[in-house]
């Protein structure tokens, strides 16, 4: 009689559970044994998307930008504990929102510098229900740094400025 074949490391992931947020990276996790590679890929464009794998091995989480309603294939090299190897392919989708909001600045992003008590303005192309995400979305750099907050004018329109004059 044969030896059992030797067990596959088990891999899991957030989109096990269906399309993930892709404002999040995509993260896998193994138990039973390592990750020595992934490659994670566009499906439509080819594209392959980076990712940083944990010193471990018993991680892997996506670096690149991922889009809202794509597919990807994961193709994943694993080695269980007595040194067999392992291949895993899979494919994972993004979420599809029921709509998007496109934003306008002003000033626009290639004017680098602004007057003393210029606010950053962001205008979308429609109502924005939910301001606190889309306020944890949008981010200001400043040099030197300058703490400051959002304020809503409406569903459309909110305007970032800085505690003190810049």
């Amino acid at each position: 009689m044969a030896p059992p074949a030797p067990a596959a490391p088990v891999l899991a992931t957030n989109a096990d559970d269906g399309p993930f947020n892709p404002g999040d990276p995509l993260p896998l996790t193994v138990t039973g044994g390592t990750i020595t590679a992934v490659a994670m890929t566009d499906k439509a464009s080819g594209k392959p998307v980076a990712g940083d794998l944990a010193r471990t091995g018993t991680g892997w989480a996506s670096t690149g930008d991922l889009g809202y309603g794509s597919t990807y294939t994961l193709g994943v090299d694993t080695v269980g504990p007595d040194g067999s190897k392992h291949h895993d392919d899979r494919t994972v989708s993004t979420l599809k929102p029921a709509q998007t909001a496109y934003p306008s600045f002003i000033p626009p992003p290639a004017q680098t510098t602004v007057g003393v008590g210029q606010p950053l303005v962001v205008r979308f192309d429609h109502a924005v229900k939910d301001h606190a995400t889309a306020e944890k979305a949008l981010t200001v750099t400043s040099d030197p740094p300058q703490e400051g907050s959002w304020y809503w004018l409406s569903d459309t329109e909110v305007h970032y400025r800085p505690k003190v004059y810049w």
